[in-house]
């Protein structure tokens, strides 16, 4: 009995698992925009943070983990972030939405058991009627991460 409950656990750690060259990697190759070169606004708090899995199409994604990691996003995975608090964008919305930056916001990618496909919660504010917020699929593709599907899409 215990060796099968020791076989899970490292089954379990090697899904969750993950470097920070590795998550780096996967945030520049979800946009067109090379998120490790150019400037961009990125909200420092990391969306969907207590959500440890999700369960879609039968298949479940557990959120990466990289020791050492913070709750709110750092110049580690992103070079060229500009790290904003969400509450900054709240006090400048509270004035006038339209002085809000364009803005994106980011949950940890939620691994397959095989890595061959992550979830994750993409959001951009791009004005008062320009925003996405999604939960996108992506699927490896020989050494890259490409677009699959959304799986659920807000646009306005």
């Amino acid at each position: 009995m215990m060796k099968v409950t020791l076989f899970i656990a490292v089954v379990f750690l090697s899904v969750t698992a993950n470097s920070q060259q590795e998550l780096r990697n996967v945030f520049r190759e979800i946009h067109p925009l090379d998120f490790t070169r150019a400037k961009f606004y990125l909200v420092d708090s990391i969306e969907n943070r207590t959500e440890k899995k999700i369960a879609n199409d039968n298949a479940v994604y557990f959120a990466a983990s990289v020791d050492n990691f913070s709750s709110v996003w750092t110049n580690e995975l992103f070079d060229s972030a500009i790290i904003i608090s969400r509450k900054y964008i709240d006090s400048v919305a509270k004035e006038s939405i339209f002085d809000v930056p364009k803005h994106f916001s980011f949950s940890l990618p939620y691994f397959s058991k095989d890595k061959q496909s992550f979830l994750i919660y993409y959001s951009y504010w791009c004005g008062s009627l320009c925003a996405e917020h999604s939960l996108r699929l992506y699927k490896r593709v020989g050494k890259k991460w490409k677009f699959a599907k959304y799986i659920f899409i807000e646009v306005s």
